[in-house]
């Protein structure tokens, strides 16, 4: 009898294992470091939390607005949110009923757009619409410090593996490197190519990098976004994720999507290949390049927000949308008795080639 192949994780491979619907557009996702559990960010009050073996599903409470973003403890037991009023919350994630654990109003006078959680425990940075990271104390939520410089809107942050470094990108292109120990600022990086004006064609002036992420060595850091506009929106190309050599702080290469608007985030899988979440008005992709570079060696369809892998490097998920909700109209088309919001699913992607027994069951349904 011939052995049994060990299957292989490739992105060719990927096909959806599991989905997961909310009533309100999702707006981020992250997998629970024990691997368990898939929880989102919404535009609604609650944390949402779905476990992956039972499918069962947990609406948290405790934010007063919608919840933006959110990110992990190292500790594998703490999950902190951001809201669109500047809530910052922190809970122990696996409780039957999630309480915070702590809480701060006002972290920002509005909207917190960027949050991340430094590698060794200590420190929680946030930022936002105001122009100003702040640094707070995770075992309590304490401010640590506040660093300013930005002059526009902060869209995405990063702690450096090492924990000691944070990098954060405003709107306009500008990176900004800050030691967390002393509170001060190291260089800056240069993201501009990644600030598409709209406005120069008609639109809004609302594009600029969309997220970053180090690669698990610390040497390379990715931010994502777009690089040029068309009809006046983010309808065209110039999805981009700008790979920048940590040690030099310079660009070293681009990774350029095929038809799609804007590179949302981006994240480095163990396996060599580099995934992206990538967006429009009207439809999106989750693609992957080789770390090496070149063209994308595979795209999915998916209206996605953001994106992020299992513990396993076998699933990813996505937070996909649907656009104005059950209709799939223009909302000003519409009587208000009859419009929904948009939709968010969860989607989960297996990368390894599909069992013979779940094609069957997808058949069955």
């Amino acid at each position: 009898m011939a052995e049994t192949q060990p299957s292989v994780i490739d992105p060719k491979n990927a096909w959806e294992s599991q989905a997961f619907k909310h009533d309100r557009q999702l707006l981020g996702c992250r997998i629970s470091p024990c691997g368990k559990f898939v929880f989102a960010a919404a535009a609604d009050q609650f944390v949402h939390r779905w476990n992956l073996a039972d499918e069962s599903h947990t609406a948290i409470p405790g934010h007063t607005s919608w919840v933006g973003t959110l990110a992990f403890h190292p500790d594998g037991k703490r999950l902190v949110t951001a809201d669109y009023v500047g809530g910052l919350r922190c809970w122990n994630y696996a409780d039957a009923a999630p309480k915070p654990v702590w809480s701060v109003d006002g972290a920002h006078p509005n909207a917190i757009r960027a949050l991340s959680v430094s590698s060794d425990g200590k420190h929680i940075a946030t930022a936002g619409q105001d122009h100003i990271v702040r640094i707070w104390s995770a075992a309590d939520g304490k401010r640590v410090h506040e660093l300013t410089g930005h002059e526009s809107p902060i869209f995405c942050m990063a702690f450096h593996p090492d924990g000691k470094n944070l990098v954060s990108v405003e709107q306009h292109g500008v990176a900004r490197h800050w030691d967390i120990t002393t509170g001060k600022l190291v260089r800056t990086l240069d993201a501009g190519l990644l600030f598409a004006d709209a406005s120069l064609n008609g639109g809004a002036r609302s594009c600029g990098p969309r997220g970053l992420t180090f690669d698990e060595a610390g040497n390379t850091l990715a931010c994502t976004g777009l690089t040029k506009i068309s009809d006046g929106d983010r309808r065209g190309g110039g999805a981009t994720v700008v790979l920048f050599d940590w040690k030099t702080g310079k660009q070293k290469q681009l990774l350029e999507a095929k038809g799609a608007g804007y590179a949302e985030r981006a994240v480095f899988h163990p396996a060599g290949f580099v995934v992206a979440a990538c967006l429009t008005q009207e439809r999106g992709t989750v693609q992957f390049w080789k770390s090496a570079g070149g063209d994308p060696v595979h795209s999915l369809k998916a209206s996605c927000r953001d994106l992020d892998l299992h513990p396993d490097g076998n699933r990813f998920a996505v937070a996909e949308w649907e656009r104005f909700g059950k209709s799939g109209n223009n909302a000003s088309t519409e009587k208000l008795e009859e419009f929904q919001p948009n939709h968010g699913i969860i989607r989960i992607y297996t990368l390894t080639a599909k069992p013979p027994e779940a094609a069957d069951k997808k058949k069955a349904k």
